[in-house]
């Protein structure tokens, strides 16, 4: 069209509308005519569509290469690597995934060096202004315009090499500031989850308990299960367990004994809960669920008493002490702090466990 309407070569058409659809606008060149502004109009408005769509393409390529990657190195992880892995998730540790953001980096400084030379080379440019070319046009900004020649057939080069750098500069520079952005908020994230872990998993701890015994300010929940009930458990329950009172809700906070044991289904509540996967309301209305299943049979219909939901963690057979989880975590923080290797966890918890037995022994000196 442009070179229909305005004359253009076709090599100075072609630049024109990637400068412009990629919304750069050197203003090498400009176009005249109320019919082919209001096409180009359009043309903006395509151009921003396209580069959401590459953007996402660019990324998704990245994330599914990424995925793969990585389970094919978790299906090949080696013990020492596994440990490192569980560590992370009992820490709420993000993987930052730096290897595409290396790429986009590496990409991004390759067209930084193509402009550079090409306004040093080409333009005759310093090199100053050959740096600012080569920044501003990835970034959409064009402050410094090459020289386009619209009506010259043999001025080929300048306006397809300029429209290739666009073409790879723009959807870099995007994805390179998109995922930095991404890697300091998890980063920072990160952090955060570190130094909290302990507070996290102490309320975790307190949540589960609260689940386990089913306590609200009101006593236990009761829940009446009937011909009418149709298994959904409304927004009130959330409301009973937020309303407890202050002693009742602190009293929770610190109860349980470290040497009751809590079974592989508890195990995980502990991690969704205290990584604020899953909301303890959320957690207790699937156990209530689960118990109606288990109570009423395949049938809603079929009335039966009344009868009070009772959640059990724990398992004798199958479980775990707490102290010794709470005591992995701070092991697993630690070695995040390099306070200590992590081939040292069979005389971390041997240490753990001489402690709990003298202070055992200072209240219960029969033992």
């Amino acid at each position: 069209v442009l070179s229909y309407n305005q004359g253009f070569t076709k090599a100075s058409a072609w630049y024109f509308s990637i400068q412009s659809g990629f919304g750069v606008g050197f203003g090498a060149i400009s176009v005249e005519g109320m019919g082919i502004e209001f096409l180009l109009a359009i043309h903006l408005l395509l151009g921003s569509i396209y580069i959401a769509l590459l953007l996402t393409t660019f990324i998704e390529f990245f994330a599914e290469r990424t995925a793969k990657k990585k389970l094919k190195k978790e299906m090949e992880m080696s013990e020492e690597e596994e440990e490192k892995t569980v560590g992370r998730l009992l820490l709420g540790q993000v993987h930052l995934h730096l290897s595409s953001f290396y790429v986009a980096v590496a990409l991004y400084i390759l067209v930084l060096i193509a402009g550079t030379l090409y306004g040093t080379l080409r333009e005759r440019w310093t090199f100053a202004q050959s740096l600012l070319f080569a920044i501003s046009g990835p970034h959409s900004t064009g402050l410094v315009a090459p020289t386009i020649k619209p009506f010259d057939d043999n001025a080929i080069f300048n306006p397809i090499f300029v429209s290739f750098l666009v073409t790879i500069g723009v959807p870099v520079h995007a994805f390179v500031i998109g995922k930095l952005t991404m890697i300091l908020l998890d980063n920072d994230s990160n952090k955060k989850n570190l130094s909290s872990a302990i507070s996290r998993r102490r309320k975790a701890r307190a949540a589960l308990l609260r689940l386990e015994e089913n306590i609200t300010g009101q006593g236990k929940i009761k829940a009446k299960f009937n011909d009418d009930d149709d298994g959904v458990h409304d927004e009130n329950s959330q409301d009973k367990m937020e309303g407890q009172t202050k002693s009742e809700k602190d009293i929770k906070d610190n109860i349980g004994d470290e040497d009751s044991g809590i079974d592989r289904f508890a195990f995980l509540s502990l991690y969704l809960l205290e990584q604020n996967k899953i909301r303890e309301h959320d957690l207790l209305q699937l156990m209530k669920e689960y118990e109606f299943l288990k109570s009423n049979g395949n049938s809603r219909d079929v009335p039966f008493l009344q009868h009070e939901v009772k959640i059990s963690t724990r398992d004798n057979f199958d479980s775990v002490p707490l102290w010794k989880i709470n005591a992995r975590l701070q092991f697993m923080q630690l070695v995040h702090y390099k306070g200590i290797k992590k081939n040292k966890w069979p005389y971390y918890i041997r240490d753990v466990e001489e402690r709990r037995s003298r202070k055992q022994r200072q209240y219960r000196p029969w033992l």
